[in-house]
């Protein structure tokens, strides 16, 4: 994976959050994805601590974060052996509070990727994309999924993708 835009995190002033948009970019690059679909498949939430137990659906009191819904991305552009196939649409990873109320946390989702072929059958290949949440007891706020990361202090700016 790789970042849309190097510097921006998303970010809601005052409440715990950090986003990073992401390109998937497809393996093995000997293989052509071109004229299929991608999606991820669903996950649930795992290794969840603190916050993330009992934050859904309002904290304190909740249960814990659900999973990763199932989606789809939508085409897959041609690629090359040297970069392999990107995905058209970029992935908004993201995590956080709903709101200003808060304690400290983390949780992953171990998401399965899938292409979606002509028939529209789905389709689990390579390996998964780990997406990990973090809540620190400041409020800063921390998510990376396939390698990548972004980090949003709680008083910082209110910024987007």
């Amino acid at each position: 994976m790789t970042r849309k835009n190097h510097g921006n995190v998303r970010h809601f002033f005052g409440i715990p959050s950090a986003g990073i948009a992401l390109y998937y970019w497809l393996t093995p690059k000997t293989v052509s994805f071109r004229y299929l679909t991608f999606g991820e498949d669903s996950a649930p939430t795992t290794s969840a601590s603190d916050y993330f137990t009992q934050c859904h659906p309002n904290y304190p009191g909740g249960s814990t974060l659900p999973g990763h819904a199932q989606n789809t991305f939508g085409t897959i552009l041609g690629g090359n052996s040297t970069t392999g196939c990107q995905v058209q649409v970029w992935d908004g990873a993201s995590a956080g509070a709903d709101t200003a109320l808060w304690a400290a946390g983390s949780y992953t989702w171990s998401i399965p990727t899938q292409y979606i072929d002509d028939s529209s059958t789905r389709h689990t290949f390579g390996s998964n994309q780990n997406h990990v949440g973090t809540i620190q007891a400041s409020g800063f706020t921390t998510i990376s999924k396939g390698g990548q990361s972004g980090s949003a202090a709680l008083g910082a700016v209110t910024s987007d993708w």
